[in-house]
């Protein structure tokens, strides 16, 4: 079956780049919920390969149009479907669909959703179903949101990036989804980043969680001032690749040990997640690293991420100050072996 759908998405790409099939642009030009040049209408009448825009006139990038969603809105199902908002300012408000709807949930693959705002939607803002791959989230606003997360992760070889999620516009100010920000359950392979914000969140930042999810590159984004941790791994996610340790922090240089010949990405923060990406460094073979930063750190806090050869991210390591010493190297080491 994965065979069959990735030749389906290959042709259907091939055929459109040759011109054997022409791709639809369907344009958004009312904020009513159902109708003529509604969302809904769009969104029930593509087909593989097609596009959604809005209309910047009544959409407009300054002044948002919002589109009160009174039922869910129909799945997409359609393969290579891109929805893109980058040039307008739409709203998608859940307030008043039924308990069990997500904001928009795809159940296909390599299809794209750009630039909304995916606000109060009771189960969640974006779902990407089990066997729905390939998809791309990108600039999103998803906040507000009940469910398991803002975005929850079902399908394998998904990119999530510069999205706001838990935040408002600004991404200075919470609006919290009840959940983690980001949850990936039983997928391989997908990635998260680079350039997303995930604050504010009820439940982690990032939850990665079961045995089939494996590979899971969480890379340069800023979590921060989450419920619970900024990385949750559980139940075999990612391997539970132990984190990092952090044996030495000085005003502009940190050392410390980690599962060897990871690339380790180093962040600072007002507390114990990783608000702001200070840089990268690598573990060597006996799993010592180092990284300078020679302007100083930006928050109070520093912490560190690793990434094995294999596409798997730990958790956030505990989080050090400049006043953190240096410890036993034998003791720390033997963590990681």
């Amino acid at each position: 079956m994965r065979v069959l759908s990735l030749t389906l998405v290959l042709f259907i790409l091939m055929a459109v780049g040759a011109g054997w099939v022409r791709a639809a642009e369907y344009q958004v030009n009312s904020t009513a919920d159902s109708g003529p040049g509604t969302l809904r209408q769009c969104m029930s009448d593509v087909d593989h390969g097609d596009s959604v825009t809005f209309s910047a006139m009544i959409f407009s990038p300054a002044s948002p149009g919002t589109i009160r969603v009174l039922s869910a809105l129909p799945h997409l199902g359609k393969t290579g479907v891109t929805i893109d908002a980058t040039s307008a300012g739409v709203v998608l408000d859940g307030r008043s669909v039924s308990p069990s709807a997500a904001g928009l949930v795809v159940w296909s693959d390599s299809n794209s959703i750009r630039g909304l705002q995916i606000l109060w939607f009771p189960a969640g803002g974006i779902v990407i179903e089990a066997d729905a791959d390939h998809n791309t989230v990108d600039g999103n606003l998803i906040s507000g949101n009940g469910g398991t997360a803002g975005i929850e992760v079902l399908g394998e070889d998904n990119t999530i990036l510069d999205n706001l999620i838990g935040t408002d516009i600004t991404g200075t100010m919470p609006m919290t989804n009840s959940g983690d920000g980001i949850s990936v359950f039983s997928a391989a392979n997908n990635t998260i980043g680079p350039g997303n914000t995930i604050a504010y969140n009820g439940g982690h930042g990032i939850a990665v969680e079961g045995a089939g999810a494996t590979a899971n590159t969480i890379t340069q984004n800023s979590i921060t001032q989450n419920t619970l941790s900024g990385i949750d791994l559980s139940s075999g996610g990612n391997g539970e690749l132990a984190a990092p340790v952090i044996t030495e922090c000085t005003e502009t240089s940190i050392t410390g040990s980690a599962p060897p010949s990871c690339t380790i990405e180093v962040f600072s923060d007002a507390a114990d997640e990783g608000g702001t990406y200070e840089g990268t460094t690598t573990s060597d073979g006996a799993g010592d690293f180092v990284f300078n930063r020679p302007g100083g750190w930006t928050a109070e806090f520093v912490t560190a991420a690793a990434t094995d050869s294999a596409g798997n991210t730990s958790e956030l390591s505990e989080a050090a100050s400049v006043s953190t010493e240096p410890t036993t190297w034998g003791a720390i080491k033997a963590d990681f072996r």
